[in-house]
């Protein structure tokens, strides 16, 4: 369970499951939240000390042009790395339709502390059931 910093616990939505990570997104030496929740990504920012986390409301992420990131309400967790050498972490989503799944790359052009993504780039993609994937 996690609360937030006004010590209420935290309900990120009621759109399908809950998939969480636990990263240094901001890259402040503490451990943030990240959750995946019928396709919406939000950052829970560790707003305490690295040892005992007390974490801000979440956030949904979000593009560079201010729009909310929604995969669909079938995506899979989050990940996050530097995809592109540039020091700032970037999202990768998967999202299940029926039929595919593919996986996006998300680049952040924002900051650590204020990440704002690129319009998402397939990077694959699996047909349902057929082993067969492409890029």
């Amino acid at each position: 369970m996690v609360k937030d910093d006004g010590g209420q616990t935290v309900v990120l939505g009621p759109r399908g499951e809950t998939w969480a990570v636990a990263t240094d997104f901001d890259d402040d030496c503490d451990t943030d939240i990240l959750a995946g929740n019928g396709g919406y990504v939000y950052l829970l920012e560790n707003i305490g000390d690295a040892e005992k986390g007390q974490f801000a409301a979440p956030r949904r992420l979000t593009k560079a042009d201010g729009t909310t990131i929604d995969m669909g309400y079938w995506s899979g967790a989050p990940a996050f790395k530097d995809m592109n050498g540039d020091g700032l972490k970037d999202l990768l989503l998967s999202e299940w339709d029926g039929t595919l799944t593919p996986l996006s790359l998300f680049i952040n052009i924002g900051t650590s502390t204020e990440p704002a993504f690129a319009e998402p780039r397939v990077l694959l993609r699996t047909l349902g059931g057929s082993g067969i994937s492409f890029i």
